[in-house]
């Protein structure tokens, strides 16, 4: 049974050889050393004396030489430092790498270079772009589907008084949820919470402007992924309420920020004038599928009912 390796130079270098990544070894100047097999092959350079000696950052883009530079620094302050760029291979063939860089020492602690490995994130990147420009095409087929449902109401309603009001009523509605969606133009676009839960409410208030309350400042920035998680819950208990609770029968809701370090909790307060049971679509696939989605993104949401409402609580990590 293997306890214990001691491996020598030779053998770490067979160990390096190995890896299907792009290993190189560097001088403290940043030079090229030595690189493996593989990683001649993914970088397709067709032999080693092509970039031996070469300063490594040199063969990057100028625009990742500052991401390079704060890489080096990361690393000489005794950190495994990281980043993400693209560059093409020798042959000039577009490539995507995660790049990891880490001071290496002798037994004395003396630095006498660094460790390079370079992953080819090519197709997850592509994947992900291709993600992006669907997800970018049904939000604009969304927004026009809202556009084209407003304009049939007025259509259907051009005669008719009645339905005038109706439609009156209805549009702004419909216009806010398509609002919701412009707030993010990609993934890295920070939405403001105040200004993401005005949106969302604002199609359900209608005469009862008064029924919310936000105890939620001004500024709050989040992510994609958790104002993704925030919207799916704030709509749901919308829909709810709408069907059940405060909106629909009359009362008040209050939607309350608590700031924590490194976290987001979110607290909806409702109070309906007619008695609430968790039966009241406290259980439906609705409130089931954003408890899961919250959960998958490592927060947790509960509910507790009272004679006159329901107090849900969400609570989400933020990204450092």
């Amino acid at each position: 049974m293997l306890t214990r390796a001691s491996l020598t130079a030779t053998d770490l270098a067979r160990v390096l050889e190995q890896s299907t990544d792009c290993v190189k070894l560097l001088d403290c100047n940043g030079n090229l050393i030595w690189m493996n097999a593989n990683g001649l092959c993914a970088m397709e350079i067709d032999s080693f004396t092509q970039v031996a000696g070469a300063r490594w950052a040199g063969l990057w883009p100028d625009t990742l030489q500052v991401d390079i530079e704060s890489a080096f620094q990361s690393a000489r302050a005794g950190e495994t430092a990281r980043f993400r760029g693209a560059c093409p291979t020798a042959k000039n063939d577009p490539r995507w790498w995660e790049v990891s860089i880490t001071q290496v020492c002798d037994d004395g602690g003396r630095p006498i270079g660094f460790l390079s490995i370079s992953r080819d994130v090519t197709q997850a990147e592509n994947d992900r772009e291709a993600l992006r420009v669907m997800i970018g095409e049904m939000r604009h087929r969304l927004r026009n589907s809202y556009t084209i449902v407003c304009s049939l109401l007025r259509r259907f309603a051009a005669h008719s008084p009645q339905l005038g009001e109706f439609v009156a009523d209805m549009e702004p509605r419909i216009m806010a949820l398509a609002r919701a969606q412009s707030l993010f133009d990609d993934d890295t676009t920070a939405a403001d919470l105040r200004e993401l839960i005005e949106v969302l409410v604002t199609p359900f208030c209608g005469a009862a402007e008064a029924c919310f309350t936000l105890d939620i400042p001004p500024g709050l920035t989040l992510d994609r992924r958790t104002a993704d998680a925030v919207a799916l819950v704030i709509g749901e208990l919308c829909v709810n309420s709408a069907k059940y609770g405060a909106v629909s029968q009359g009362g008040r809701i209050g939607l309350c920020w608590q700031g924590e370090p490194g976290a987001l909790r979110l607290e909806w307060v409702e109070h309906a004038s007619q008695p609430a049971s968790a039966l009241s679509g406290g259980r439906g696939q609705g409130l089931r599928l954003i408890s899961r989605i919250v959960k998958a993104c490592m927060g947790t949401f509960d509910m507790q009912w009272r004679a006159d409402g329901v107090t849900a609580t969400m609570f989400l990590p933020l990204p450092s």
